[in-house]
């Protein structure tokens, strides 16, 4: 059985729509993709970050360390300085505990920026 010319032609127009409606159904906008994984990472960091400055002696030693937190002026919120994470209400007995626990243990604290630097290499900063 043969098809005929005006068969032909209304299959390949019922394909050539098919393929339009499929495309547009399935589009992926490659640039959203990018950016939402730039937003996911960027607060998985503000998770791993531990609002914390080091300072080191001359054998690169951390000789103590200080919240990463300011108040900006006329604000009562605070902002970290390293992830740009803000908080409105800080307990400042938490902030000193934090500051002491990474004091004590250098290497969970060295560890800690080290994944929250990978971090931010994800999130293009």
């Amino acid at each position: 059985m043969w098809l005929t010319f005006s068969q032909i032609i209304r299959i390949i127009i019922a394909i050539t729509l098919s393929i339009v409606a499929v495309r547009f159904s399935f589009s992926f906008d490659i640039n959203k993709f990018l950016e939402d994984r730039r937003k996911i990472a960027e607060n998985k960091a503000k998770n791993v970050c531990t609002h914390l400055f080091p300072y080191y002696t001359n054998k690169w030693e951390i000789a103590w360390l200080k919240s990463a937190f300011l108040s900006p002026a006329w604000t009562t919120s605070r902002v970290c300085q390293k992830c740009w994470l803000i908080l409105y209400d800080i307990d400042e007995e938490h902030e000193k505990d934090k500051i002491n626990y990474y004091f004590a243990h250098n290497k969970e604290y060295k560890k800690r920026e080290k994944n929250f630097e990978k971090l931010l290499k994800k999130a293009w900063y």
